[in-house]
């Protein structure tokens, strides 16, 4: 995505009073990021053409145009998992890296997990949790922790066999990697953020300050504060803007997406992010994301899938969704969501109608 592109996300936030942009910079199938600690990462990949890179320069000149509107941008480092384009760049490093059967080593294409038995895949790390550090002045940095596979990591003998030597488990790889990476952090004075795995499947132990980003349910908010922890709420069944627009992979005989259906602006609009929980619960909810993930979204359409989906997520997260004790009726926001929808229009926002336009001058009439 193009500096310009993101700039005008940055600016549409702004409007909306969503104050932190939450840059998963790196994946499995692409290193944009124009690292001076490990050139080989980004040389090898070639998605994009070099001048297309996030240098430096261009990722200061991003966070200083986002304080300047108040919003924050926090990076996240992908890895262990998700880590293809850094085996890619140093295939002694990597596990079960492109296999043709993907699905059995991770949840896309291309597969691919760094080593955590070997040492240089965790310095790799460090160096450009390192790197974010100079270059994001945030007080957080998101380690990741998502969707490790172990078949992955059981497919390389060398880690079976130092499985058996130590006699360690998958989540103790796990455990230690993402130790070694809280370590580095700390080191750089950025309190974490992580995928809600971490906690919940592999029982990494987490500083006091981290936040826990939920994903996969809104229901497992309530398992992570019984825990101790701090919630970062983004359910998936609520949240994830992508979901419902079909899917990336050819053949596959529904065309759905893992993640139906289309979270249409009324379900956005209905997610309790303090569902199930008490009072004193609640309190540990210190924010929450709306997520757009990028593998069928790129600059010509990202703000069609935004807006106004998101502006509904904004009021939910400023001023709540409650009229005493029941979900407010989306009946009475979808005047002033019309409204707000042709304000961001007429700023040069692309975000798409959500009625025809005879119903958004004739308010109500267009209910049941």
């Amino acid at each position: 995505m193009s500096v310009k592109a993101i700039k005008r996300v940055i600016d549409a936030m702004s409007y909306n009073k969503l104050n932190v942009l939450h840059w998963h910079i790196l994946d499995s199938n692409d290193f944009n990021f124009k690292s001076k600690s490990h050139p080989k990462l980004w040389k090898s990949m070639k998605v994009v053409e070099e001048e297309e890179l996030y240098t430096y320069e261009i990722i200061k000149e991003l966070v200083e145009y986002g304080l300047d509107r108040a919003v924050r941008i926090i990076p996240e480092v992908e890895a262990p998992g998700h880590s293809y384009s850094i085996g890619k760049a140093y295939p002694d490093l990597g596990t079960s890296l492109n296999e043709d059967d993907w699905r059995f080593y991770g949840p896309g294409p291309p597969s691919g997990q760094l080593d955590p038995t070997n040492p240089k895949s965790s310095q790799i790390v460090k160096d450009l949790i390192d790197e974010f550090a100079q270059l994001f002045p945030d007080n957080y940095i998101h380690l990741s922790g998502d969707e490790i596979n172990n078949n992955s990591w059981d497919s390389s003998e060398s880690i079976r066999k130092y499985m058996k030597r130590y006699n360690v488990t998958f989540d103790d790889l796990f455990k230690n990697f993402n130790y070694q990476m809280q370590i580095q952090a700390k080191k750089n004075n950025r309190s974490i953020i992580v995928w809600q795995e971490a906690l919940l499947k592999h029982s990494c132990k987490l500083p006091p300050d981290a936040l826990v980003q939920v994903w996969l349910g809104a229901s497992d908010a309530k398992k992570i504060i019984e825990l101790g922890h701090n919630v970062l709420a983004s359910s998936n069944q609520h949240w994830y803007l992508d979901c419902g627009h079909g899917t990336e992979i050819g053949n596959y005989p529904t065309g759905k997406s893992w993640c139906d259906p289309y979270k249409h602006w009324q379900i956005v609009y209905s997610y309790d992010l303090a569902a199930n929980l008490t009072a004193e619960q609640a309190k540990k909810v210190k924010g929450g994301e709306v997520a757009a993930w990028g593998e069928q979204i790129d600059e010509q359409v990202i703000e069609k899938f935004l807006w106004p989906r998101a502006s509904a997520a904004s009021e939910v997260l400023w001023t709540g969704n409650r009229d005493g004790d029941k979900i407010r009726s989306t009946k009475h926001v979808l005047p002033r969501l019309n409204d707000w929808r042709f304000r961001m229009v007429g700023r040069g926002i692309g975000a798409e109608p959500l009625q025809p336009l005879w119903c958004v001058k004739n308010p109500y009439r267009c209910d049941l």
